[in-house]
C-alpha cells in the first residue's frame, strides 16, 4: 500500500472535538462497519452524523456515522469522507502513527486478496464484503478480552470491558474511559470482578491482572518478534517469564496474536469459521473434533496471510 499522508482538517461532523485529520483510504481497503464490528474488538460505538465536511454525506439514506472509542488516553473518532477515511482526537494532540498502528496500514487488503484469486469461497467473501481489515490492538486489552470472550457473545463481552472500564479505567471524557491497566486492574478482588458479571472468567482475569502488575507486560508485547508457534506455546504452555495464562487455550491465544501482535499466519477457529470451513473444504481434509485439525489446514492453505482469510470467511458465515 502507497504511504498514507494525513492531512488537517478545518470541519468536522457535529460533536466532534479535538484536532483532526484525513487520509485517501479507499472503502475497498476498510469497511469501518465490518471491521470495528467484526468480533475483533468491543469497544466501538457508532453514532449517526452525516459529515460536515462534505455536506452531509448519505448511505443508502442514511447518515454516515461516526464512530468512536479509547485508545492511549485519547477519545478515537473516525468516519468517512467518500474515499477518504477522517478521524479526530480528544484532547489531542492528533497521533496519525497510531491510527497506521491500529488500523494496520503497512498493509492493503486488495493485495492479500489477490493472493487467493483461485479460491472461490475467499472470493465470494471479498465481493461481498470489502475492506475487511485485522486490527492490532494493544497486547494487553486484547488479552483481557479475548479471556473474558470463553463461552460468550458480543454483547455480554462488551458489557464487562465497559464495566472494567468504568470502574478501573481513567476518564478521559464525560462518559469514556480508558482500559485498565495490570495495576489498575490489580485492585480489583475476585469477588469484585464477578460482581460485575464476569462469571468463572473473573478468576483468569484477576490472575492476569496480578501477574502483569508484578512483571508488566513487555513479555507479551515481545511475543510479536517470534515465529507463531513459540509464541502460542508462551500464552498456552508458559515461558521464561510467565507460566501457563489461565484462561488462554488455543483459540484465545490466536485471537491475541491476530488481532494485537501481527502473527498473520494465526487461525482462529470457533463456531463459525469450522462451519465455513467443514462446508467449504471439507472434500479436502478430513477435519476432527480437535481445534488444530481446522486451524492447521487453514495455515497450510492459506499461508502467511490465513488470519485474514480466516477473517473473510468468519465474516461470510456469521452474515449469512
Amino acid at each position: 500500500m502507497p504511504a498514507v499522508s494525513w492531512s488537517p482538517l478545518t470541519r468536522a461532523p457535529v460533536g466532534v472535538r479535538g484536532p483532526a485529520a484525513s487520509c485517501v483510504l479507499p472503502r475497498a481497503e476498510l469497511d469501518l462497519h465490518g471491521t470495528l464490528l467484526g468480533g475483533q474488538s468491543f469497544r466501538w460505538r457508532a453514532a449517526a452524523s452525516a459529515s460536515a465536511a462534505t455536506g452531509g454525506e448519505l448511505l443508502n439514506g442514511e447518515a454516515l456515522p461516526v464512530w468512536r472509542t479509547v485508545m492511549a488516553k485519547q477519545l478515537v473518532q473516525v468516519w468517512r469522507e467518500g474515499e477518504r477515511l477522517a478521524a479526530a482526537m480528544n484532547p489531542g494532540p492528533f497521533d496519525a502513527g497510531l491510527l497506521h498502528q491500529y488500523f494496520d496500514l503497512n498493509h492493503s487488503v486488495e493485495e492479500i486478496l489477490a493472493a487467493w484469486t483461485g479460491d472461490e469461497h475467499l472470493q465470494a467473501a471479498a465481493v461481498r464484503y470489502p475492506g475487511l481489515r485485522i486490527l492490532q490492538q494493544d497486547p494487553w486489552e486484547t488479552l483481557i478480552a479475548f479471556i473474558l470472550s470463553q463461552n460468550s457473545n458480543v454483547p455480554r463481552i462488551t458489557g464487562n470491558i465497559a464495566s472494567l472500564c468504568r470502574e478501573y479505567g481513567d476518564e478521559i471524557t464525560a462518559g469514556w474511559h480508558s482500559f485498565p491497566d495490570p495495576v489498575q486492574l490489580a485492585r480489583a478482588s475476585v469477588e469484585d470482578l464477578r460482581a460485575m458479571g464476569l462469571g468463572y472468567r473473573a478468576e483468569y482475569v484477576f490472575a492476569a491482572a496480578r501477574r502483569c502488575s508484578d512483571i508488566g507486560v513487555q513479555w507479551l508485547h515481545a511475543l510479536a518478534s517470534v515465529p507463531y508457534s513459540e509464541a502460542r506455546d508462551c500464552l498456552t504452555l508458559g515461558g521464561d517469564h510467565w507460566g501457563k495464562v489461565s484462561g488462554v487455550g488455543p483459540k484465545v491465544a490466536d485471537c491475541i496474536l491476530l488481532f494485537s501482535l501481527r502473527h498473520y499466519d494465526a487461525f482462529p477457529v470457533d463456531v463459525h469459521v469450522r462451519r465455513a470451513m467443514e462446508r467449504w473444504y471439507g472434500a479436502e481434509a478430513q477435519f476432527t473434533s480437535r481445534y488444530d485439525s481446522v486451524a492447521e489446514f487453514g495455515r497450510a492453505r492459506f499461508g502467511r496471510y490465513a488470519g485474514y482469510a480466516q477473517q473473510y470467511l468468519f465474516h461470510r458465515e456469521r452474515a449469512g
